[in-house]
C-alpha cells in the first residue's frame, strides 16, 4: 500500500520535534524551522505539536513567523511560503 502523500509529508518535523523536546529544561524554549515547501505552515505546527506530545511535553505556542521582506510572498505561487519558524515555551 502506498501512503498518502499528503497524510506523510509532515511526519519528519513530528520526529525531529520528538529528541528535541527531550533535551528541552522544564520551562525552556523551543524554537524549529523548516525552508521546505511541502509542508504547509498549518501541518508543520500541528506536526511539531504532535512531536512534543510524543515526546510527553506540553507547552505553548509563543510565535509564528516566516519570510522577512527580502523574501516577499508572490499571491499566485503558494509555494513562495517555504519558510517557517515557531518558537515554544515548554512545559
Amino acid at each position: 500500500m502506498i501512503p498518502d502523500a499528503a497524510h506523510e509529508r509532515p511526519r519528519p518535523f513530528q520526529f525531529c520535534a520528538v529528541p528535541r523536546n527531550n533535551i528541552t529544561a522544564p520551562q525552556g524554549i523551543f524554537f524549529i524551522a523548516s525552508c521546505s515547501h511541502n509542508a504547509p505552515l498549518i501541518e508543520f505546527t500541528e506536526a511539531v505539536a504532535r512531536g512534543i506530545t510524543d515526546a510527553g511535553r506540553s507547552g505553548r505556542l509563543l510565535k509564528t513567523s516566516g519570510a522577512g521582506t527580502d523574501h516577499p510572498v508572490h499571491l499566485q505561487l503558494p509555494e513562495n511560503t517555504y519558510l517557517k519558524a515557531l518558537t515554544f515555551a515548554l512545559d
